[in-house]
């Protein structure tokens, strides 16, 4: 008869309220968790038109905006994230006599209040996009050198930032003739001396920003890099030494000479009487005068200037002193920049203080401004929007990006969203950000996936996923409830034995309350570690790149198919032979012989002789085998060499390497005082009754000694598995795992020690559940055993 839980009175149970109670909960709490998962922030992903890969995307003053394809395609979207025009760069680019095709666009630069869009391909070719009554076309083409780092229109001007053989060089374009020989600048650090300064390349900096302002004397070029500030006018005065020297310096070296040679003849002397080095050397003063510089080294690009001379409004170059910045945002409005360093903290520096003469800033640290996180150091770390004046940072190793109100200074909102994030942007109206970035497990190495999201809910996603975490452990807590509450109703005797086991609770609380402290500290230190082991298992993790990646079956796929797969898996099991027949079958005959060794002294004596080995270190004692027994001059080949033989190489040698590792330890003592003592407590009757039967000492050791001892045996056996599989020293410190000694706990080590900790917890995660199920068939097995004896 089945118990409903309800009394002759149809009154009901206490145990069908909890059940009846926890259920609706249960309800409850699932329901919650469904709606508050459904509310947080969630991403769409945008695939190629042409299933070309997404290069680069650009924004615009509107809901529209532009993304690139490595097909050599521009396509413009609506704020539906809907296509609305294709531009095939490489049909235009026909009309420039370019019929090779200009290669995978790499980048797609659009500015505030500019007249034009630019596109830059794989070939170096830089076209100039023209957006006429709605639709797209190219207007112009240059060839741009080098490593471009920043290209600006403004005020019909356009500037092109590119690294070329590890200089900085800058070059001005008229915006509306590209065809016009441009203006070249480069970027220096100075150095001042009593009465000179030198201006040598700046090189191998990461560009933050790149800004032309309009300031009262003229309009400026700020760039920020990781070491400061660097503050240039635009007309290049003081920073296009190179060009000017490297292209017409030996033309007017050569001018002057002429002069002077000239000079000399019509002066009487003859020709063959003219110091031509004197000459040389006067005609190379005169060009360095006529050029306005002290010195020029033509290898290094070193320029020296008299002091005098030198314009300091002209170009500046200022280091920020000891803090390094990875992400920065000049704000026109109020002539002032924001600089984030890698501690995460946010700076400030206002331009108006700044001291032309000066070698130096001075940022300023803004109280409350703290980041979510280190700032990314490789590639951008900060994405700003000139027209919102807002701001993306996105961090190392962290899937949050943070939006940051600049006029207001203060932090909107930090959202999860993807790792290694490698471009930011906000269309015109602000409510949607489209960003790439990249993931191996979605799409090949080093591929940009395009995604966008809406604006909305993110400044109560920390709140959201607050009370996400709280439903979630409701819900569990009351599923267990509703499970206990249905067994007690349900199953017949459930209640009564459950009640028995908390009145056994409650009469010896303060015993289950140390053991709880116990099991704490267990689930904390072992527990917790072992499971996160295993989650981490299914992730890309690194040094390198400490960013959680999902990959799936990823690592295991990678160990069971590896090609050393074979070497490691055949090495566990034939070490684990080996190292079990070891540990038992010698110290059983050891044990067994030293119970039947009538001269008690003797016995006492030989049991203290194989006890001493067993306090050396096990660190000692593989070393010990290593080189003074193994080694070139060890006990084995000095042997060998006695006998007119060759030394052998027993630690190199793919033949031997594994069977020299299985003798090590030899003669295998080992745990003999385990089965010595168990040995010890067998009942004397047992072989009183052997010796009536007259049963041999052979007989004896199988049929008595080893069934009596068998649950010792069982512990050595289990110790001994558990530590074969785990023995990471023996193949470390004696071959490094060479000459086919690999096995998968080497592997693990070394994944560890080479920063793969993905791939180190995949190893330990397979060496835990094959040491899981061979420890419980085990005990299973004992069990048994005890249960027929």
């Amino acid at each position: 008869m089945i118990n409903t839980g309800i009394t002759e009175r149809g009154q009901r149970k206490p145990s069908q309220w909890v059940t009846l109670i926890a259920a609706v909960v249960l309800v409850l709490t699932l329901v919650s968790s469904i709606i508050l998962g459904l509310a947080l922030p969630r991403t769409q992903r945008i695939y190629s038109a042409d299933e070309g890969r997404v290069t680069s995307i650009a924004p615009t003053d509107t809901d529209e905006w532009f993304y690139s394809t490595s097909k050599g395609y521009v396509y413009r979207m609506n704020g539906d994230n809907e296509e609305t025009e294709t531009l095939n760069l490489n049909k235009e680019a026909e009309k420039f006599g370019i019929q090779d095709g200009v290669g995978e666009i790499r980048g797609m630069y659009e500015n505030d209040g500019a007249k034009y869009m630019y596109a830059l391909t794989s070939e170096g070719y830089l076209f100039q996009l023209e957006d006429a009554d709605g639709a797209l076309s190219v207007r112009d083409q240059i060839t741009v050198r080098g490593t471009v780092g920043a290209i600006v229109e403004k005020n019909d001007e356009l500037y092109v930032l590119n690294k070329i053989s590890g200089y900085n060089e800058i070059r001005k374009y008229d915006a509306n003739n590209l065809s016009e020989q441009p203006t070249t600048g480069y970027i220096y650090q100075w150095t001042q001396s009593h009465s000179t300064i030198k201006l040598s390349f700046l090189k191998n900096i990461t560009v933050l920003s790149f800004d032309v302002v309009e300031e009262a004397n003229g309009r400026y070029i700020y760039i920020c890099h990781m070491g400061g500030i660097i503050r240039m006018s635009t007309d290049m005065g003081m920073n296009a030494w190179e060009g000017k020297l490297a292209n017409g310096l030996q033309t007017k070296v050569d001018a002057f000479y002429q002069q002077l040679y000239n000079e000399e003849l019509q002066s009487g002397v003859a020709e063959e009487d003219i110091n031509t080095k004197r000459l040389e050397n006067k005609a190379l003063e005169m060009a360095y005068e006529d050029f306005g510089i002290v010195d020029y080294d033509e290898i290094k690009g070193d320029v020296t200037i008299d002091k005098e001379k030198y314009d300091h409004d002209q170009y500046g170059y200022y280091r920020s002193g000891e803090i390094s910045f990875c992400g920065s945002a000049y704000i026109d409005s109020e002539n002032k920049y924001y600089l984030f360093a890698a501690d995460g903290g946010m700076y400030t520096y206002d331009m108006d203080d700044l001291n032309p003469k000066a070698n130096s800033i001075k940022a300023t640290l803004l109280p409350g401004m703290k980041l979510a996180g280190i700032p990314q150091s490789q590639g951008k770390s900060l994405y700003y929007n000139k027209v919102l004046k807002k701001g993306y940072v996105v961090y190392e190793a962290s899937n949050k990006l943070t939006l940051i109100d600049f006029e207001k200074e203060q932090v909107e909102f930090t959202s999860a969203v993807e790792f290694n994030i490698r471009g930011v942007v906000q269309n015109g109206t602000g409510d949607q950000i489209y960003f790439l970035y990249q993931n191996a497990n979605e799409e090949a190495s080093g591929t940009l996936i395009l995604r966008s999201l809406t604006i909305g809910g993110q400044t109560k996603e920390p709140t959201i996923r607050a009370f996400l975490t709280v439903t979630i452990i409701l819900c569990i807590l009351s599923a267990v409830c509703t499970l206990f509450g249905a067994l007690c109703l349900w199953k017949k005797g459930f209640s009564e034995k459950f009640m028995h086991v908390m009145k056994g609770f409650v009469k010896q609380w303060g015993v289950y309350a140390i053991l709880l402290g116990s099991l704490v500290l267990l689930c904390l230190f072992c527990y917790y570690p072992a499971v996160a082991s295993i989650a981490l298992s299914f992730f890309d993790y690194t040094l390198d790149t400490p960013a959680k990646l999902w990959n799936n079956f990823a690592h295991y796929k990678q160990i069971f198919t590896s090609m050393s797969a074979g070497e490691e898996f055949g090495n566990l099991f034939f070490f684990l032979i080996c190292d079990v027949f070891t540990a038992l079958a010698p110290p059983l005959i050891f044990a067994f012989f030293l119970t039947i060794m009538k001269n008690k002294g003797y016995s006492a004596l030989t049991r203290t002789l194989l006890f001493i080995p067993g306090v050396i270190p096990g660190v000692a004692t593989t070393l010990i085998w290593k080189t003074g027994i193994y080694g070139e001059y060890g006990v084995l080949n000095a042997v060998i060499q006695w006998m007119n033989g060759n030394p052998v190489k027993f630690l190199a040698s793919t033949d031997i390497a594994k069977w020299s590792l299985v003798l090590m330890g030899f003669p295998y003592v080992g745990s003999y005082l385990i089965f010595y003592g168990a040995m010890m407590n067998v009942p004397d009757s047992y072989y009183e009754a052997a010796e009536l039967d007259g049963i041999t000492v052979i007989k004896r050791f199988v049929f008595i000694d080893v069934p009596m001892i068998f649950p010792q045996i069982k512990y050595v056996l289990i110790m001994t598995f558990i530590a074969s599989v785990q023995n990471f020293g023996r193949t470390y410190m004696v071959t490094h795992g060479n000459w086919g000694t690999k096995t998968p706990i080497f592997t693990m080590y070394k994944s560890v020690l080479d920063g793969n900790y993905g791939l180190a917890s995949a190893y330990a995660t397979i060496l835990f559940i094959f040491l899981f199920f061979a420890t419980v068939l085990n005990l299973r097995m004992q069990r048994k055993d005890n249960e027929v004896a």
